[in-house]
């Protein structure tokens, strides 16, 4: 999943500046890796860190013994081209 925004900076030399920044978004870090690898590729910048997010929490019982629980997390990173 990415989200695209195409936005402009102001710059005192050329007085504008067009970019593209996109979100990349998946929910392992060996998809988030590969959609990285592939925008570098095209030209993108990484914009910072990543972020981990937890999307979904659920407590497993067997009776009233907490058994485990299962947290879903999805990983984004920024990234732009100028």
């Amino acid at each position: 999943m990415v989200g695209i925004t195409f936005i402009r900076i102001f710059d005192e030399q050329t007085k504008t500046k067009d970019m593209e920044f996109k979100i990349l978004v998946s929910h392992s870090v060996s998809g988030l890796n590969q959609q990285i690898k592939e925008h570098i590729f095209e030209g993108f910048k990484p914009v910072e860190g990543h972020q981990v997010v937890k999307k979904h929490e659920q407590l497993r019982f067997s009776g009233l013994q907490h058994k485990d629980t299962i947290i879903e997390v999805e990983y984004s990173q920024s990234m732009i081209k100028e």
